[in-house]
């Protein structure tokens, strides 16, 4: 790095201040001395009380007061790796006045004063016994961290403010890159001069960007914190300008104005913020596109800002594009009466014919514009929520557009769109956010990454913090159009509970498929792209599908649960089954990226990590790892620029192609994620992880090694470019031959055949647990036998379990009556039966079918028997009248409620069955799997 302290010069330093001090109080005793005869007595009282500041004037401003701060020295800044954190200060307070006290404003018109006072008292500290003020202190700070922990060095919490005073020594001038992340307010003095005020919640680096001239030499940086009852501190770096632009880091990068929503007759000033050339060398042009795609304003410019007149703009909302040497910025606008302007859209949508899918999309663009809109007046309008506002209006008046001249506004659509589609699973409505590169040729296909979200608060997606950060998807973007992907960022089904059962892939399948109706997806180039639990879910999806995705890259991902014994939240047997460690060699062919840093609160420990990127590779896969250089990632500090590593990750995307493979390595626990490639497992042993090796060693030869598989099936139409010959020899587990018939396209091998003769087994579309039952098209049937214990049960049972479906996911289930259930619904979908059915229903009839029985005091599953009076249940089972769909159970022998029961079973559904006793406090007595043979 490029940041170094002199020791020597450190230790010449403490020795020439105490020197002073001791001086100081030398002159202050004989000052004090003569002001007490007799002659100067008058004078005595003036004096006195300005003597010791006299002293101090001298001390701080003549003699210099680099000593009392941390001396930092810098290197000519100039490349696209040059970053130098500012670690040496000298921190000094904590000051009693109330931190609310202190203002702050965006750096503009008007400057705050360097606070002279303050800093004067502040550093008196340093002369001791003279001054007793014992709320404040000055210390010489070292940051052991990636920023400086002010709560740390002062000892301090609650409301105060302090400063943290710095040197940085410049070999020459130069423009550099100030970067900074902060909690609370701050303002930051260079040179004596404001450079920054802003306002954070907790610190996370480099999110505010401002290029400083640092002067040859000796540069004082001062920087004022006002704590607000909670954690204090910063984090400060210096760049180079290049670094900066090429990582598009610190807020509102690509903004290029403070207002979006603008009135009529205004002013409209476009300007860039951060370091990028526009000169007579280096002109930019800026063109402004209409709701209709249309250029209705194209110029090249030299300088920057750049003022338009609104007037000469009809009302309405627009695009305005500012392309430069470095960069390219698209921003949104809206010029008159923006709300009045989208109600005449809406209300002129219904003019139109519209298809149910074109229906339901602009509903999702008037929700989201209804909801920011609604927030900007309730609690103001910031720059930020104005952006957003002018995109998805601006969306919507596009979309319209397209509606009035016969077009689909869904069907190959360029540039960044709310999306929506009803979801097979339960019918509900879901949305995505889809970016779509605006120079990708309209026959070529796209490579795509997803976004897959992680853990957040409990909000739909429209409303939720995976599209709040705009800055991210703008840097997002960028990537897209530097690299030709489209992006996609689905809701998966993931909100403020962690779903880690099959609907999280059901619903990001879906997703993709409503993405291929609308855009040509390149197949063999999907990629995966997740942080946090985000990461947790790329790695399992891509484990459970390795044929799918191309690459996955990862940030600090959560994969805890394959090292926590406790079965608080998640079961021991489905932690076995779904551990990435026992299933590491469907990773051989799947390059991955892992950033993960050693102080990352919600990350893998780094020794099980290091385990796990070390069996991935002892299996063949590809592991590119980042330690992240060890940044601290928690609640209150994210000390790793997302634009950093998320330019690694898309950089690693870009040479990463899926292929067919000669050589397949597949493991697994569970049926249902059986297939990779031109492989596919037909049954496993009994609660054995199953794996296959094959291998086409010549133009004649497949070879396959198996353990724990009894059948398995080979799609040779995949490899018929490998295996030339018409005819070829398979060889299994180096005895069994057999020769491929080479007409057929599917080839099954069956190694062991079933000891006892069984009409169901389960297969890899019906396995269970119970989560598996909401993975696909489900419907609730409500039970209707007018006995008194079916009516205490099925009718509060079955609210409460639309109630909390609905709370997890933001929609209501399809549910019917038994008496309204039809042959096509049981046909079409699984069935969750709640309560006792009427007799001479379809309903019953399946009930009479299954293989329990239940009575006053008893439950008979299978022939185990369980006693009790209040015995509640729940169990799946192949539905009897049509055995390719599920058929759960939940009921009781007592009419009994238990919420607990149903209460997140789509996403805690761990078993095929469990029982509860509640005669007295609600206890689970039994639960577990049914073995191969439902049984």
């Amino acid at each position: 790095m490029y940041l170094r302290r002199h020791a020597d010069q450190r230790n010449t330093d403490i020795f020439l201040s105490s020197a002073k001090y001791l001086v100081a109080i030398v002159i202050v005793c004989l000052g004090k001395k003569l002001l007490s005869s007799r002659r100067t007595r008058k004078l005595s009282s003036y004096i006195n009380e300005y003597l010791i500041f006299i002293l101090l004037f001298y001390w701080i401003f003549l003699s210099g007061c680099t000593h009392l701060g941390s001396s930092n020295v810098v290197s000519k800044l100039n490349s696209d790796s040059d970053i130098v954190p500012i670690k040496n200060w000298m921190i000094i307070g904590p000051f009693t006045k109330v931190a609310d006290s202190i203002k702050y404003q965006s750096v503009g018109n008007k400057l705050d004063n360097y606070p002279k006072w303050e800093k004067f008292i502040s550093l008196s500290r340093g002369i001791g016994s003279l001054f007793h003020e014992n709320d404040f202190k000055t210390i010489s700070y070292q940051s052991r961290k990636d920023y400086v922990d002010i709560d740390e060095a002062l000892g301090s919490k609650g409301k105060y403010y302090c400063y943290a005073l710095t040197d940085v020594t410049s070999p020459a001038d130069q423009t550099v890159a100030l970067m900074v992340g902060i909690d609370n307010v701050a303002k930051i003095w260079l040179n004596k001069k404001l450079v920054l005020a802003e306002r954070a919640g907790n610190i996370t680096k480099d999110e505010f960007l401002v290029p400083i001239s640092l002067k040859k030499g000796a540069n004082e940086i001062l920087v004022q914190i006002a704590s607000e009852g909670n954690e204090a501190g910063f984090q400060l770096d210096l760049s180079s300008t290049v670094f900066a632009s090429k990582y598009k880091l610190g807020k509102n990068y690509f903004s290029m104005s403070h207002k979006y929503l603008l009135k009529k007759d205004t002013l409209l000033s476009l300007n860039i913020r951060y370091p990028n050339k526009v000169d007579k060398q280096h002109p930019a042009e800026i063109a402004i596109f209409n709701s209709e795609d249309s250029v209705i304003f194209q110029r090249k410019i030299v300088e920057l800002p750049v003022n338009l007149l609104t007037k000469n703009f009809p009302e309405g909302f627009y695009k305005i594009k500012l392309v430069t040497e470095k960069d390219t910025f698209t921003q949104a606008y809206a010029i008159g009466n923006y709300r009045k302007k989208v109600d005449s859209l809406i209300k002129h949508a219904h003019l139109y014919k519209l298809l149910s899918l074109q229906q339901i999309n602009l509903e999702a663009m008037v929700h989201r514009f209804n909801y920011l809109d609604t927030f900007g007046r309730k609690n103001g309008f910031d720059e930020v929520l104005e952006r957003k506002i002018s995109y998805t209006a601006f969306d919507l008046a596009n979309s319209i557009s397209k509606l009035r001249t016969g077009r689909d506004f869904l069907a190959g659509n360029r540039g960044l769109h709310i999306r929506a589609y009803p979801s097979k699973i339960d019918n509900v409505v879901n949305n995505y956010m889809v970016y779509v590169p605006g120079d990708v040729k309209s026959s070529g296909s796209l490579p795509l990454v997803i976004i897959v979200p992680w853990v957040a608060k409990q909000n739909p997606f429209l409303e939720s913090w995976h599209l709040a950060f705009i800055d991210r998807i703008e840097y997002l973007r960028n990537l897209a159009d530097k690299y030709h992907f489209a992006i996609a960022w689905p809701s998966a089904r993931v909100y403020e509970k962690y779903n880690l059962n099959p609907i999280v892939p059901a619903s990001v399948f879906e997703t993709l498929d409503a993405i291929k109706t609308n855009y040509q997806i390149d197949t063999n180039r999907i990629y995966l792209y997740g942080q946090c639990s985000g990461g947790l879910q790329a790695m399992l999806m891509a484990n459970r599908f390795p044929s799918v995705f191309a690459a996955i890259g990862v940030e600090g991902p959560e994969l805890n649960y394959m090292f926590d014994k406790s079965e608080e939240k998640f079961p021991s047997t489905w932690t076995t089954q779904n551990s990435l460690l026992g299933t590491a060699s469907n990773f051989s062919c799947t390059p991955l990226y892992i950033a993960s840093s050693r102080n990352d609160w919600h990350a893998l420990e780094p020794k099980h990590l290091r385990l796990l990127i070390n069996k991935i590779r002892h299996e063949g896969g590809q592991v590119t790892f980042s330690d992240l250089n060890g940044a601290t990632r928690d609640f209150y500090v994210k000390n790793t620029p997302d634009n950093y590593i998320t330019e690694k990750i898309f950089s690693f995307f870009s040479d990463k192609k899926g292929r067919c493979l000669k050589t397949l390595d597949l493991s697994t626990y569970q049926l249902k994620y059986n297939t990779r490639q031109w492989l596919k497992i037909n049954e496993l042993a009994e609660g054995q992880k199953g794996q296959i090796l094959a291998k086409i060693s010549s133009p004649h030869t497949l070879q396959v090694t198996t353990t724990n598989v009894n059948s398995f099936t080979i799609d040779l139409g995949m490899i018929k470019a490998q295996l030339k010959d018409t005819v070829a020899n398979i060889i299994v587990n180096d005895s069994l031959k057999k020769k491929i018939p080479g007409a057929d396209n599917l080839f099954t091998i069956q190694l062991k055949k079933p000891t006892i003769r069984e009409v169901l087994t389960k297969t890899h579309q019906l396995e269970g647990p119970v989560n598996d039952v909401f993975s696909s098209s489900f419907l609730i049937v409500v039970g209707t036998e007018p006995n008194i214990r079916n009516q205490r049960f099925a009718g509060p049972m079955s609210k409460l379990f639309v109630d909390d479906w609905m709370y997890n996911f933001f929609g209501k289930c399809r549910i019917k009556s038994d008496k309204d259930l039809t042959w096509q619904d049981i046909k079409s979908f699984n069935l969750v039966i709640i309560g006792d059915c009427s007799p001479g229903t379809l309903a019953f009839r399946m009930q009479q079918m299954l293989p329990f029985k239940t009575g006053p005091n008893t439950l008979t599953l299978n022939d185990r028997e369980f006693a009790g009076r209040q015995l509640n249940y729940s169990f799946i089972f192949p539905n009897p009248l049509a055995p390719a769909n599920y058929l759960l159970s939940i009921n009781s022998n007592s009419g009994y409620v238990l919420p607990d029961q149903v209460k997140d079973i789509a996403l805690k559904g761990w078993y095929d069955y469990e029982i509860w006793d509640c005669s007295n406090t609600p206890s689970l007595i039994s639960h577990g799997r049914f073995n191969k043979y439902w049984k």
